[in-house]
């Protein structure tokens, strides 16, 4: 259900003017708080859990100027005790009638349910929501306290709400966090980026000739050998790369995942602060990139002059082929009145050309055609994060006992005498949620501190 069909049912009418919006969620989007945005209420107040990454708060950040006609009030929440993340979701509506300086009315709503505050909660999943409206002289109007203590205190209590007899509202002890720090070692790994190989588009960069049948071992492959064409995983598929480099370029990559990132089951791990560290430093790179670096940008900078001429130098190659293959060419390639068919050939290399140009100016594409490995947040786990959590620390626990560790996080966990006293992989996640608040100076900066210390 879309949040103005909700907002359209529960409106008081329209002499009334939403005024404010309060959101309290684990997973804010930068599109949803755009939404309400586009609703013009004079002030809309983000609390968003402390999990929730830095470029994420950022673009919603961005979308608000100073000036504006909304503004931006965001905060960062956490549990007021223990690891978890502030999984509640509650709005809060405020609407006036007249103009906002000179109302003689105020009407409010809660409204509460199951769906983040994302465009996927409030029109593409089947979520549960509940509306009621909030008068200052029921119970219920403790929900207003609720949020202005917050506002005004920095922490709530938990707290319970009565529904007009015929139910109630419960709302948890929540405390506003600094945004310079993480307060917890859960919500510092809900930040953090997931690396995951990524199996490249093996056609990109080269232009194919589809055969009718395959090559028998012999003369005919040897004719297309002889035309620097290449066999694919098809067997009627041959290829050939139509940026044609002068040098060739050799070049190895640095062990970046060993040092930067951490095992786990879901993807190696890193946090969000060194993955754009390694970002800036452009540290990220695999075996053999700036050979593909230079095929990317011949690509994506290619002008017509320049296509026209790779798919005449492909067609030269086919027909260097057909010729050597002689009257058995036909029983391979597309051939009309004893000669090659060009015309179909060209059309086709035509359109790979259009799909590579395409993917070239794809920033997603980019990044993986380059460093070979895709990077996407830590996503929602909910009831996998425990796991994700003791794979990760049975990692750190195995570097730990590695006399020369390549894990820049390892060699900063051997600085604390309480690592090594951690006979498992639980022990360590504890000792870590236990003593964050005293060791996180060292452990965020992770990326830096041993800089000097790894080989």
């Amino acid at each position: 259900m879309k949040l103005k069909e909700i907002l359209d049912y529960v409106s008081p009418g329209q002499t009334f003017k939403l005024h404010s919006v309060t959101v309290m969620g684990p997973y804010p989007t930068a599109d949803f708080i755009l939404s309400i945005n586009d609703l013009k209420p004079k002030e809309l107040v983000l609390y968003a859990d402390d999990g929730v990454p830095d470029d994420v708060l950022q673009d919603i950040s961005s979308a608000f100027p100073a000036r504006g006609r909304t503004r931006l009030k965001l905060q960062r929440v956490a549990p007021e005790k223990g690891n978890g993340l502030v999984h509640a979701k509650v709005y809060l509506f405020e609407w006036k009638n007249g103009d906002a300086n000179n109302s003689t009315q105020t009407k409010r709503c809660v409204l509460v349910g199951s769906a983040n505050a994302s465009m996927q909660g409030f029109s593409l999943h089947a979520e549960t929501f509940l509306a009621t409206r909030v008068f200052t002289q029921s119970d219920l109007s403790g929900v207003l306290h609720y949020f202005d203590d917050l506002r005004s205190k920095g922490a709530v209590p938990a707290a319970c709400f009565d529904l007009n007899g015929s139910g109630a509202l419960w709302l948890p002890a929540v405390k506003v966090v600094p945004k310079s720090t993480v307060d917890s070692f859960d919500a510092w790994l809900r930040r953090g980026i997931l690396c995951h190989r990524y199996e490249g588009d093996q056609s990109f960069g080269k232009l194919s000739v589809r055969l009718k049948k395959p090559l028998p071992v012999g003369v005919e492959a040897e004719a297309f050998v002889k035309s620097e064409f290449s066999r694919e995983s098809e067997s009627t598929k041959l290829v050939r790369p139509y940026v044609q480099l002068e040098v060739d370029i050799v070049d190895s990559a640095p062990p970046w995942r060993a040092q930067y990132f951490v095992e786990t089951y879901f993807g190696f791990w890193a946090s969000d602060d060194c993955y754009e560290n390694l970002k800036r430093e452009n540290i990220i790179f695999g075996k053999g990139q700036r050979k593909r670096a230079l095929v990317l940008e011949e690509i994506s900078q290619s002008g017509p002059e320049v296509q026209e001429t790779w798919i005449s130098e492909m067609l030269e190659r086919v027909s260097q082929a057909a010729e050597m293959l002689g009257d058995s060419a036909v029983e391979y390639l597309d051939m009309k009145n004893g000669r090659l068919n060009e015309r179909a050939y060209r059309e086709s290399a035509r359109k790979k050309l259009m799909r590579d140009m395409t993917l070239s100016n794809n920033s997603i594409f980019r990044q993986r055609y380059l460093s070979g490995y895709d990077f996407q947040r830590v996503p929602a786990l909910n009831e996998h994060f425990d796991g994700f959590v003791e794979s990760l620390c049975n990692t750190l626990l195995a570097g730990v006992r590695k006399e020369r560790p390549k894990s820049k996080l390892v060699h900063v966990l051997k600085y604390f005498d309480g690592i090594i006293d951690c006979e498992d992989s639980e022990a360590l996640r504890e000792w870590l949620r236990d003593a964050w608040f005293d060791v996180r100076e060292l452990i965020v900066p992770y990326y830096k501190a041993v800089s000097k210390n790894v080989s």
